[in-house]
């Protein structure tokens, strides 16, 4: 009777397209997620804008109340810039 040893090459094909379709299957996993991250990190940015804006807006209004403490013209005051260009 004669015994063989080691894999034939229909079970080495077998092997190798199994890799393969366990590789096709874990890189469209990986890629999904990698989107999902994405949109997840804009997401979460798109919602602090408005909180970023708030704290600007509460420092420009802060600005804008120390200035008139010390009686300076507001830098965004358009009608004293145009004050002082009909002096000219």
């Amino acid at each position: 009777m004669k015994t063989t040893q080691g894999f034939g090459i229909v079970e080495a094909i077998i092997i190798v397209v199994v890799a393969a379709v366990l590789a096709v299957v874990g890189l469209t996993f990986y890629n999904n997620m990698t989107a999902r991250t994405v949109d997840t990190q804009t997401t979460a940015e798109t919602i602090n804008v408005p909180a970023a804006t708030i704290e600007t807006t509460a420092d420009l209004n802060t600005v804008t109340a120390e200035l008139d403490q010390i009686d300076m013209e507001d830098p965004n005051d358009s009608s004293a810039l145009d004050e002082q260009q009909a002096a000219f």
